[in-house]
């Protein structure tokens, strides 16, 4: 009988050669726009090669140019796990997550990334972003300044630092950065801080300007421009000397920037026997002037005919009327970390009659999940008193102020 002996082949590197050739097919999938096929081949590479960051970051990418928000962070929040000094992978994580509404989670990855790994400009930047969207309007300031010392003429972070600086009520400052990105941009940020540098001013009691800046608004809802209409924000319209003709054209705008990539769910089936369900989506419910506004008609309401939820992307700030608005309602459901597709889908779940927006074109506002069309009705109440420019909102409830008979 001979002696024999058998080599054991070297799987580990056979897997990893294969999952390095479906990674280069992904890669010339992608330089050719063939973003579903590119995806193919990067999740057939993740799959030989787990412990590969590489491997994850190249997903993210596709999943990303597919619109598939939630399976582009996986791939990403992945690749930072594996790779805790990939800025790269940090970067986009945290890109994702802001646009899915969840800057909690975008916080969570900045904040993990490696001290040794490099903190550039664009860093600091999604840093700035995280913290403000967590309501930390102070360290979010040092974030941007940071951003700031490393690419001094970006407007886009010196128009959000006046997003900071109003949150901490230093009006003359926000209206510093909005002026400083109106004369480093001559597009859509500049769009964006015209909405608001005569709001701070006028807020901060400073009138030397206000003729012009409020001349060069209106000129810029009247031009027909509407990539730089789409990013004017319609509550600046409010306080000043416009016409509802503008406020609608602004707003219809706005609607359709914010939500022309969204594909609204099917429509609903047979509505479920029982109470009416109401559902209230607002940032408010907490010591804000909407909840004072709205607590009182929660209690009072007939329990016998509406039941009533409340979708909060709020802080708890653990006031009592905050207390008492929750307490008012038989389900609170928070969806501060939650991206608007899955809210939507949980509206449909808990068989929403009517879903009431309290919050308009306000800050924080979730026109977005709206667009979904999540229950058969859908109206805008309280929190804007003018139009919404919104076709997925059905009706407006307001009064002889924000609604005149004359205009109807």
């Amino acid at each position: 009988m001979k002696n024999s002996t058998t080599s054991t082949p070297d799987h580990g590197s056979a897997s990893a050669r294969r999952a390095e050739a479906h990674r280069q097919a992904g890669l010339h999938a992608q330089r050719a726009r063939r973003w579903d096929t590119a995806a193919q081949e990067f999740e057939r590479a993740t799959v030989l090669s787990p412990a590969d960051a590489l491997m994850w970051i190249n997903l993210a990418r596709s999943r990303m140019a597919l619109a598939q928000h939630a399976g582009a962070l996986e791939a990403a929040q992945r690749a930072c796990q594996l790779d805790r000094t990939s800025a790269i992978a940090c970067r986009i994580a945290a890109e994702l997550a802001l646009q899915m509404a969840r800057p909690a989670a975008a916080l969570e990855v900045l904040r993990a990334l490696s001290e040794d790994a490099p903190r550039d400009h664009d860093y600091y930047t999604a840093l700035g972003n995280a913290l403000f969207q967590t309501r930390q309007p102070r360290l979010a300031v040092d974030a941007y300044f940071k951003a700031l010392a490393l690419k001094v003429d970006s407007a886009i972070v010196h128009y959000r630092l006046g997003l900071a600086f109003m949150d901490l009520a230093m009006d003359l400052e926000a209206a510093e950065c909005f002026r400083t990105t109106i004369s480093l941009d001559d597009g859509a940020t500049r769009a964006l801080a015209l909405s608001l540098v005569v709001q701070t001013n006028r807020q901060a009691c400073e009138w030397t300007q206000d003729a012009a800046d409020t001349r060069a608004l209106l000129e810029a809802v009247d031009r027909d421009d509407p990539e730089t209409a789409r990013l004017l924000l319609p509550f600046a319209l409010i306080s000043i000397e416009s016409t509802p003709q503008q406020q609608r054209r602004l707003a219809e705008r706005r609607v359709a920037g914010l939500t022309s990539a969204i594909v609204p769910l099917p429509a609903p089936g047979p509505r479920r026997p029982g109470r009416i369900r109401v559902g209230y989506l607002s940032s408010d419910f907490y010591h804000h002037a909407t909840a004072v506004l709205m607590t009182e008609l929660l209690e009072r309401r007939d329990t016998s005919r509406f039941e009533t939820f409340l979708y909060s992307h709020s802080r708890d700030d653990d006031s009592e009327i905050g207390r008492r608005v929750r307490a008012a309602c038989e389900h609170y459901v928070d969806i501060r970390d939650t991206g608007n597709c899955a809210v939507a889908n949980r509206i449909r779940d808990d068989g929403i009659d009517i879903l009431i927006d309290l919050k308009g074109h306000t800050r924080d506002s979730r026109m977005e999940l709206m667009s979904y069309r999540p229950p058969p009705v859908q109206a805008a109440y309280l929190g804007f008193p003018a139009t919404t420019g919104a076709p997925f909102i059905e009706y407006f409830i307001g009064g002889r102020v924000t609604t005149p008979p004359a205009h109807a």
